[in-house]
C-alpha cells in the first residue's frame, strides 16, 4: 500500500507540474498574440493615415508636366473610396482645354461653320484636332505615370444627356497610386497673352 501511495503521489505531482507548464505557455502565447494584434492594429491605422494623406496630395491637385518643349498642367479627380455600382465601374473621362493650333497644319485647322454644316474640309479639320488632342493626352498621362491602353472621343463624355461636355473616355477605370480615377483634366500652360509656353 505504501509503495502504491508513493507512485500515485509522484504521478499526481508530475501531472500538476505539466498542467502548470501548459497554462504558463498558454498565457505566454496569449500575451504574444495580444501584442501582435495591437501591432497589427497600429500598422493598419498608420497605413490608413498614410493612404489618406496620399489621397489628399493627389485628389484635385494640379501638377505640371514637361513633355518635350511643352508644359501641361494635370488635375486628377479620384473616385470616392466608398462608391459602388455604376459609379465604381464608370470609365475614366479625360478632358483638355483645347490644343495649340500651331501644331496643326494651317490648311487642316478647325474653322467655324454654320450649325449643321459637315463639309469634307470640316471633317478633316476635326480629325486633325482630335489627333492633336490624343497626342497631348497620351504624352501627358505617360509623363504623369498613368497607364492606359485605349481611349475614344465622345461628344457626351461629361454629360450623357447632351453634347455640352465633350471629351475622351478611357477603355477602363484608370488608376494612380492604387486609387481609381474618375476624371483627368489636361491644360496646356500658356502665358498672359494666351500663347502656349
Amino acid at each position: 500500500m505504501d509503495v502504491g501511495s508513493t507512485n500515485n503521489q509522484k504521478e499526481t505531482t508530475m501531472t500538476t507540474g505539466t498542467i502548470t507548464d501548459i497554462t504558463a505557455e498558454i498565457e505566454r502565447l496569449e500575451a504574444e498574440l495580444a501584442r501582435a494584434s495591437e501591432e497589427a492594429r497600429n500598422a493598419r491605422g498608420e497605413n490608413a493615415k498614410n493612404r489618406a494623406a496620399l489621397r489628399d496630395r493627389i485628389h484635385y491637385a494640379r501638377v505640371d508636366h514637361v513633355v518635350g518643349d511643352e508644359k501641361f498642367n494635370v488635375m486628377v479627380i479620384l473616385k470616392d473610396d466608398w462608391c459602388w455600382g455604376r459609379e465604381y465601374d464608370k470609365k475614366t473621362r479625360i478632358f483638355t482645354d483645347g490644343v495649340d493650333l500651331d501644331k496643326i497644319n494651317e490648311e487642316a485647322r478647325p474653322h467655324y461653320v454654320a450649325y449643321g454644316e459637315q463639309s469634307a474640309e470640316y471633317k478633316k479639320a476635326t480629325r486633325a484636332y482630335r489627333a492633336e488632342e490624343r497626342r497631348i493626352i497620351a504624352a501627358t498621362l505617360e509623363a504623369a505615370g498613368i497607364n492606359f491602353d485605349k481611349m475614344k472621343f465622345s461628344q457626351k463624355a461629361g454629360c450623357s444627356t447632351c453634347s455640352c461636355s465633350p471629351g475622351w473616355v478611357a477603355d477602363d477605370v484608370l488608376t494612380v497610386e492604387g486609387f481609381r480615377i474618375d476624371s483627368i483634366f489636361v491644360t496646356q500652360v500658356r502665358n498672359a497673352e494666351g500663347e502656349v509656353k
